[in-house]
């Protein structure tokens, strides 16, 4: 679910260009790096934001140095993590949403209003 809600979309946009993201205690002890680069990633100035002078800035990170990005590019590093599956159509990897969907409406999720929004898509 969203980090926080509000009646319009417009309350929404704000409270994301202006509330500070918080990041949790023990990620920040314990993946200060990832840490670095969300903030890096996610700063409100696009001309100071990560990645804004090109890909390669992204790929120079410290975070980084140790991929290969040529190898990447040609499909050469091996994944991983190659999930199982029992079929093509096989969800088994996949958090079942629609069990967490009762669970979300007792906090508040959409009304049948706002379902009504959604009608057609």
């Amino acid at each position: 679910h969203v980090p926080f809600k509000r009646r319009t979309v417009n309350e929404l946009y704000n409270l994301i260009l202006h509330s500070n993201v918080v990041y949790p205690q023990d990620m920040q002890t314990k993946c200060p790096e990832v840490v670095s680069l969300c903030k890096a990633l996610l700063t409100l100035s696009p001309q100071r934001r990560l990645g804004s002078k090109g890909v390669q800035e992204i790929q120079a990170y410290p975070l980084f140095k140790a991929y290969s990005w040529e190898q990447l590019e040609r499909c050469r590093v091996p994944p991983p993590f190659v999930p199982s599956y029992n079929s093509p159509g096989d969800t088994g990897n996949f958090i079942n949403y629609s069990a967490l969907a009762s669970e979300d409406d007792s906090e508040g999720g959409l009304t049948g209003t706002d379902n009504d929004l959604f009608v057609g898509f």
